[in-house]
């Protein structure tokens, strides 16, 4: 299972740790280089057939470490990315105000108030309907059974 790790680095820092991913990402493939040549080179023996089980679990060994690869690139893109904004556009990077973020937090509470106090109705009406004589149906009565109670 993949999980994301993040950590913090000086901006400074950033080209020499995207240089490090780069040049582990360039071994892994020189080594998945080396084990196609492998297969190949059982496929091209005369008892080749007899080799497929093990060219099939290389083969899949090589497809699975290039996914693998092939998210270390994406998330390299993803750091340049960032690294590039931070160099351009340093101002993008600065946290929002303590009072947007207060104010959305009220929005929403003042939501979830309305939306209380309107199942808090609805709740008062179903018990108001109960003590005023209609039965509410039980768990073995059916709606057309329950209406046809109330008429």
């Amino acid at each position: 299972m993949r999980v994301n790790i993040s950590y913090s680095a000086e901006l400074d820092e950033v080209p020499a740790e995207l240089s490090r991913i780069i040049v582990d990402t360039t071994r892994r493939l020189s080594y998945q280089a080396a084990s196609l040549a492998q297969v190949e080179e059982l496929m091209t023996k005369e008892e080749g057939v007899d080799n497929a089980a093990v060219v099939a679990e290389l083969l899949d060994a090589t497809r699975q470490e290039l996914a693998s690869v092939d998210t270390r690139l994406s998330e390299s893109i993803s750091i340049l990315g960032g690294y590039y904004q931070a160099m351009t556009n340093p101002e993008s990077l600065t946290a929002p105000a303590v009072e947007d973020t207060t104010d959305a937090l009220i929005e929403q509470a003042e939501e979830l108030s309305t939306q209380l106090a309107e199942s808090r109705e609805e709740l008062e009406e179903i018990v108001s309907e109960t003590d005023n004589g209609v039965a509410a149906p039980s768990e073995d009565t059916t709606i057309a059974e329950a209406a046809s109670d109330s008429l």
